[in-house]
């Protein structure tokens, strides 16, 4: 979790200096950083040209989203077009090879994501060396500090649940069975920790009285302090899964997990699927303003969500396409988006808060979405038009985002339009998507 964050403060720390935006995005490599790395641009607007790889019989494919080409033929065009974003360990690879085409270090190259300087040579001593072991005694001390103030808070007679991830989809799914698992568990209650203002408000949406929201770094230490205190009773980590027998029966059999069964089987360890689901606000005043204040037709506006934390999503062309095409119809767009999340070319900026979601996408009439943890918060809604795209990869971790997300296979609607589809079948989408909204 704190990798990811390192890794998106690196990457719009880069955005911000212009670094990115004037040339053409491109990285090295199939690992997990280039992953993370091009979900990270995607919800900033930024859709990388190449990803460089080293078997030239994939060259041309396109992987997360991004094509695929082989390094010798990368390292043949114009390199003042683009800007490198790759790990050390691949650039003292092919440091030859960059210095011979030009590249320059800070500039058009970034090592590891960021901008060198000397104060990198201290790091690893600071982090492998004597100092590192210092710092691990002082984690440990910071991490009760943290404990002891949930303590004074809450009270001592109740367990700890750290929720160390800031995906609202798998909030969500957590406080939908928290009830279940208490009673499995013989407890009353539970202080459970998140990280985040969205985290907080998903908790909220159930009316679980006990929440803290803690910082990326924080929420780390009260991980390393579960750890090290090996007990669940006192304070547990739901992100860490072990294999128990429900597990290895669903694995076993040819029955891939979905992700709701994960956290069933896995993270709980429930007997059963027994849900609890959330009560949304309704104020029909609030929504009825929201759509004149915005300009947009109730019944004939189409909410776009094209951003997600856990999905490589399609590229903005894709939306502004669908976006077009919609419009020529008669109906109003709009983009669902926050914080840095540009909003659809043309398209009116929306947000709005959780526990009002359902209402004002039902009030619209249409939602087209790249399946995120919004989908899973607001599958309830009754929309003329549903729509949930899912790009047909697999994540790094070699799972597919249908077959581990689907709301319909996750049994939480009934009512959705699911469109899966590859990256490089873009054009069949927009008239897939065009087609179900009739």
């Amino acid at each position: 979790m704190q990798f990811r964050e390192e890794l998106r403060q690196k990457i719009e720390y880069l955005i911000d200096l212009n670094y990115l935006s004037k040339k053409k995005v491109v990285l090295f490599g199939m690992n997990s950083t280039v992953y993370q790395a091009i979900k990270i641009l995607n919800s900033n607007g930024i859709t990388a040209t190449y990803q460089v790889i080293d078997q030239q019989n994939e060259t041309g494919k396109m992987k997360w989203g991004v094509e695929e080409v082989y390094y010798e033929s990368f390292f043949q065009e114009n390199y003042e077009e683009f800007v490198v974003l790759i790990i050390n360990n691949d650039y003292l690879r092919y440091k030859a090879l960059f210095d011979r085409a030009g590249y320059i270090i800070n500039q058009t190259v970034f090592v590891d994501y960021e901008i060198k300087s000397e104060e990198q040579k201290n790091y690893n001593e600071k982090k492998f060396g004597l100092k590192g072991k210092i710092n691990s005694i002082l984690e440990i001390k910071n991490a009760y500090k943290i404990y002891h103030i949930l303590r004074k808070k809450f009270g001592d007679d109740k367990p700890v649940l750290i929720c160390n991830y800031t995906g609202i989809g798998d909030v969500y799914l957590i406080c939908m069975y928290l009830d279940s698992y208490l009673k499995q568990m013989n407890c009353k209650d539970c202080i459970i920790t998140v990280i985040g203002k969205a985290c907080m408000k998903v908790v909220t949406l159930f009316g679980i009285a006990n929440v803290y929201n803690l910082t990326v770094q924080e929420s780390e230490l009260l991980v390393k302090l579960s750890m090290y205190l090996q007990d669940e009773n006192r304070l547990r980590d739901l992100m860490q899964m072990p294999q128990n027998p429900n597990f290895i029966l669903h694995n076993f059999v040819g029955k891939r997990l979905n992700l709701k069964q994960m956290y069933i089987y896995s993270v709980f360890h429930l007997l059963n699927d027994s849900p609890n689901f959330p009560v949304f606000l309704e104020d029909a005043v609030f929504v009825k303003e929201f759509f004149a204040r915005n300009n947009l037709i109730p019944g004939y506006t189409v909410i776009l969500s094209p951003y997600a934390n856990s999905t490589v999503g399609y590229r903005k062309e894709v939306w502004e396409q669908i976006a077009d095409r919609l419009q020529k119809r008669g109906m109003t767009v709009c983009t669902n988006c926050s914080g840095r999340e540009p909003a659809i070319k043309n398209t009116i900026s929306v947000s709005f808060e959780l526990n009002l979601a359902p209402q004002v996408l039902e009030y619209a009439g249409y939602f087209i979405a790249l399946r995120s943890g919004f989908c899973d918060i607001v599958s309830q809604a009754k929309c003329n038009k549903f729509v949930v795209l899912y790009p047909d990869y697999n994540n790094f971790n070699g799972v597919g985002v249908y077959e581990f997300c689907s709301l319909e296979k996750m049994e939480l609607s009934d009512h959705i339009i699911e469109i899966k589809c590859r990256f490089d079948q873009e054009n069949l989408l927009v008239e897939k998507v065009l087609e179900v909204i009739g």
